[in-house]
């Protein structure tokens, strides 16, 4: 049997700001409106509420997307960075709020930004943080160049999830290499695959795939889906080609995978500029059985 994959679509964690609910507005607990302004002089705003980075000159880029969700409450959008001194290992720079509901947002960030983290919500109940609430996340790689719009979709239960729930931008963005997200760490980072990456494993299936880009030498690399890991994920091995044929080996029932690829010229890693691409039917679910076909086409 060989499992087919659906592309799913990139989510971010959302909450509302301030809901209507018994003739009079009540605010929302504080954990989603610590550091919150109602300072509307900005330009770099979506919604009310916090700028992110505001004050930005040219040149600088265009974040857009649009928002979706069967709740109309408010809508928050929290804009996060890597931070090793921060919690979770990111710091947020911002906030955009969506008073009237899901709708279209946007924000500017630095030129030379390559991740972004957003988180989506809203807090139908107006009683704080909540595994109920309609949430997604998702992470925004960049190149220096403004990305396709997004589209986000938030679902009830995705904030228990360690992925955020399913869903891809309707066009990913383009990357800048796997360097600019989490490092590659834990066990197997930057080794060879089968049982070098998994010790004590003698089971395994295989996922084999194709991937294209502007240069012969890619790198193609697998992460866990690990809420305990920067970035909710844990690196676990790569595959270098030429050829563009790639295979990769993993214990049976695995699980949820990341995968991503970038071209490396250099053979010196992941460095700032690497065209790069996510794969857009991540997560890919390891079962019992192979699975063939995962194309990658990394932009020019």
């Amino acid at each position: 049997m060989r499992m087919s994959l659906a592309a799913p679509v990139i989510l971010f964690g959302m909450a509302g700001c301030l809901e209507k609910t018994t003739g009079e507005f009540v605010p929302l607990d504080e954990a989603y409106t610590a550091g919150h302004t109602d300072d509307q002089s900005d330009p770099n705003k979506g919604g009310t509420g916090d700028g992110v980075w505001t004050g930005l000159k040219d040149p600088k880029l265009h974040i857009t997307g649009e928002i979706r969700s069967a709740d109309n409450s408010p809508v928050q959008i929290d804009v996060n960075i890597d931070d090793p001194t921060g919690d979770n290992g990111q710091s947020r720079v911002g906030a955009l709020h969506l008073d009237n509901g899901p709708g279209a947002f946007e924000f500017y960030a630095p030129v030379d930004v390559t991740l972004i983290h957003l988180q989506a919500f809203q807090d139908p109940a107006v009683d704080g943080p909540s595994e109920g609430d309609p949430f997604a996340r998702a992470d925004i790689r960049l190149s220096g160049k403004d990305p396709e719009p997004l589209i986000l979709t938030l679902d009830p239960g995705n904030r228990g999830q360690p992925d955020g729930g399913g869903g891809a931008p309707r066009a990913q963005p383009g990357g800048g290499g796997s360097g600019q997200g989490p490092q590659p760490t834990g066990p197997g980072s930057g080794a060879p695959m089968g049982p070098n990456a998994f010790p004590g494993v003698n089971e395994f299936v295989a996922l084999s795939g194709t991937v294209t880009g502007p240069s012969a030498s890619i790198v193609v690399d697998f992460f866990k889906v690990d809420p305990a890991g920067q970035g909710g994920r844990t690196h676990l091995m790569k595959v270098e080609t030429s050829s563009g044929v790639w295979v990769a080996k993993f214990p049976v029932d695995y699980g949820k995978i990341l995968i991503e690829a970038f071209v490396d010229p250099q053979h010196d890693g992941p460095t700032q500029g690497d065209p790069m691409i996510v794969y857009p039917g991540n997560p890919v679910v390891v079962g019992p059985d192979d699975i063939e076909g995962l194309s990658l086409v990394i932009p020019l």
